[in-house]
């Protein structure tokens, strides 16, 4: 599951167009571990916001343990 996913699963009302990534924020926003500006895991450190696209972070999967009904 990617982070996208689990954020439409748990705050749908967080998932619009507007967003840039189409997700308001970074995934470490939501979830402990999870890429967020500013952290070494981002994949946008040191470029400028409208150089980058936050689809990237959005769509990696997920480490956290998954829920085992999935």
């Amino acid at each position: 599951m990617t982070y996208r996913e689990m954020l439409h699963r748990d705050h749908p009302e967080l998932c619009r167009p507007q967003y840039i990534g189409c997700c308001r924020g970074c995934p470490g926003d939501y979830y402990p571990g999870a890429p967020t500006e500013g952290d070494a895991t981002c994949c946008i450190c040191d470029v400028k916001a409208d150089e980058y696209d936050c689809v990237d972070c959005w769509n990696k999967e997920c480490k956290a343990k998954k829920d085992p009904t999935e």
